[in-house]
């Protein structure tokens, strides 16, 4: 969904979906595999160490499908905070 995204850069690709017919929804599914989604103009795509999202009404957050909790809710990516050991 964030075809710009890197693991490495201490940042957050947010990439929002406006309001979209389902025709259109459907006919531009196949365009996120290639990352041409972002060409849309009901796309939106930004970069952020953190975020706040707030809704009027309470949101479920699905983040890659797994129910996580409702809005609002508070994002930080935390650049090179994990520890990674290898042999």
């Amino acid at each position: 969904m964030a075809p710009e995204a890197e693991i490495d850069d201490g940042l957050l690709d947010i990439t929002v979906l406006q309001k979209m017919g389902r025709v259109k929804l459907i006919k531009s599914l196949p365009s996120t595999f290639t990352g041409e989604h972002v060409n849309l103009e009901e796309v939106k795509t930004w970069k952020a160490s953190k975020i706040k999202i707030t809704t009027d009404v309470p949101k479920v957050l699905t983040p890659d499908g797994e129910l996580l909790g409702i809005t609002p809710v508070e994002v930080e990516c935390l650049h090179q905070d994990i520890e990674v050991f290898w042999k």
